[in-house]
């Protein structure tokens, strides 16, 4: 027996996890160390931020159809 809860997860297609490209096992992306300079600590950041399916430029917290379809799968 399904609970109301269940029933209306699923008919809302709810996902428990983000659809980002940052959660996508085909994301890349290049962590450059910025060194520590007078008060301020060393610290990184995010660049070259890509898919690797279709190789081009993307934001981190962009999805697309492709990864929304696979996460649906349980992919």
């Amino acid at each position: 027996m399904v609970s109301k809860t269940q029933k209306a997860k699923d008919a809302q297609e709810y996902v428990g996890h983000p659809q980002q490209c940052n959660t996508c096992k085909n994301f890349t992306s290049e962590l450059d160390v910025i060194p520590a300079s007078g008060w301020n600590r060393e610290y990184k950041v995010e660049k070259n931020k890509r898919c690797g399916i279709g190789g081009f430029a993307v934001k981190s917290t962009a999805s697309c159809k492709l990864y929304t379809a696979r996460v649906r799968q349980g992919e």
